[in-house]
């Protein structure tokens, strides 16, 4: 596949020196040996023939950028809101530090809704109290729970300001305010829609 790569570093520590050597031939096999990682990886970008083979070729800190340089691919592979999920999840969630809301916000606007529910559960019944917390007082967040076994430990661990923690938020959803909600390991967690956080009333707890 033809594949944007705008962006991509390729290497990072520890594969990658991030600085520079006092001794000048050690410093000029560093940079062969860089090129040389970097036209692998080019190579076996060019010579793979699925996303997911195009993903295990590059390092993970470089997956958003190759998915944002790269959506009609993943839309019409049908592997967008898949890798969007996975992605997001790697870094997110109802109790973990806020990520880059601008970011998903766009990504999750560029997803196919039922394609996107589809990956998940049924919403329990007509709706539900779902929480978040956030240690940077942001309520504006994708990623909420309705567990009230989570958000009761995170209430007892955060009841002292003065040991830190952060704040915990509740707002009401129906099965048409979420992307997805997953049932897993545990965690009843959901992803509400860009549309929903627009407009909806969330409260502090």
């Amino acid at each position: 596949m033809k594949w944007n790569l705008t962006g991509l570093k390729f290497l990072y520590p520890p594969e990658d020196f991030p600085g520079s050597f006092s001794n000048k031939l050690m410093q000029e096999r560093h940079e062969i040996m860089r090129k040389q990682k970097i036209m692998e990886i080019r190579m076996n970008l060019e010579r793979a023939e699925s996303i997911s083979a195009a993903l295990k070729s590059l390092h993970p800190l470089d997956h958003l950028q190759f998915l944002q340089n790269n959506l009609d691919i993943f839309r019409a592979e049908n592997a967008l809101e898949e890798t969007v999920l996975n992605l997001f999840y790697r870094e997110n969630g109802s109790f973990l530090a806020d990520g880059h809301f601008t970011l998903w916000h766009d990504l999750f606007s560029e997803c196919n809704r039922e394609r996107f529910y589809s990956l998940g559960q049924p919403l329990p019944g007509d709706g539900a109290i779902a929480y978040r917390g956030s240690i940077t007082d942001s309520p504006s967040g994708f990623c909420w729970t309705i567990s009230n076994r989570k958000v009761n430990w995170f209430r007892k661990r955060w009841q002292d300001k003065d040991l830190g923690g952060g704040t915990i938020y509740s707002t009401s959803v129906r099965p048409e305010d979420i992307l997805i909600y997953l049932e897993k390991d545990g965690e009843k967690e959901l992803i509400v829609t860009p549309e929903f956080l627009d407009r909806a009333t969330i409260n502090t707890i």
